[in-house]
């Protein structure tokens, strides 16, 4: 989980942050972390099993993320101020998050930002905690998976992951499912095979195989032929970072007439 999060119609909601506010005219944002938000337990936390998520846990995971060799730094690159490295100015420095209580965080930007917590609904920005600095390089994700989530990993392979939900979660009494099973399928034939004998309940659909399973009417999406006893469902994407426009037409004043016309809701 994320500071905050997205509800089924895209709203912003929260979750490991209960509330935010903007500071400085939205040029700082302060969140307060929910109370008693439990990592899932690993030994990583010793005979206590698991702990809360602190604003430290915050500013060190957003840290890690936008680090030096970090695969998702792109998400919010140039979005949070960072304090300069004397030593190499090449280097990025550190990002100007603070605590400034036992349960708020505060993000300074390089401008005023409005919409800075949308920002933060991307997937991969997750709350980690600070233990994790100790482990050894590539063992975080793979040998060893916290979270704060509803799901805990169960089991991992390179062809299965195994979800349990979490007992200690703040939402564990909602929804009815006890246990998840993600199986790697590359082949698109047996995985629609599957899934039409009923071995596998739910699968991505590419859009290459669409053709003769799905039609569209009045209503949305059908299924058709051998898969008319499934349902078909098109999701809607979110969170587009850039929209690329590398044409020599594309003079400054069309791509900011292109820019204003995005209806980014």
């Amino acid at each position: 989980e994320s500071l905050v999060g997205l509800d089924e119609n895209n709203k912003l909601v929260p979750t490991v942050a209960e509330s935010w506010k903007p500071v400085d005219g939205f040029s700082k944002w302060r969140f307060k972390i929910r109370e008693g938000v439990l990592f899932h337990p690993s030994p990583i936390f010793g005979k206590v099993g698991t702990r809360a998520v602190t604003p430290k846990d915050v500013v060190f995971s957003f840290n890690r993320s936008m680090g030096e060799g970090s695969a998702i730094g792109w998400i919010l690159e140039g979005t949070i101020k960072r304090t300069s490295d004397a030593a190499d100015p090449k280097k990025p420095g550190t990002l100007v998050i603070q605590t400034v209580s036992d349960s708020e965080v505060e993000f300074e930007l390089t401008s005023p930002d409005p919409f800075f917590p949308a920002r933060l609904t991307s997937t991969p920005l997750t709350i980690m905690p600070a233990e994790i600095a100790s482990l050894p390089a590539g063992d975080f994700g793979v040998k060893t998976i916290i979270g704060t989530g509803p799901f805990l990993v169960k089991s991992r392979t390179d062809s299965e992951v195994v979800l349990g939900r979490n007992s200690k979660h703040r939402d564990s009494g909602d929804g009815n499912i006890d246990n998840l099973v993600f199986r790697v399928i590359k082949n698109d034939q047996i995985r629609l095979q599957e899934l039409q004998n009923g071995q596998i309940h739910f699968a991505r659909m590419p859009s290459t195989m669409a053709d003769g399973i799905v039609t569209r009417n009045s209503d949305g999406y059908v299924t058709m032929g051998p898969a008319s006893k499934l349902k078909a469902k098109a999701v809607d994407t979110f969170n587009v970072v850039a929209l690329g426009l590398n044409s020599d037409r594309m003079d400054r004043q069309l791509r900011h007439a292109v820019d204003s016309a995005i209806n980014r809701a």
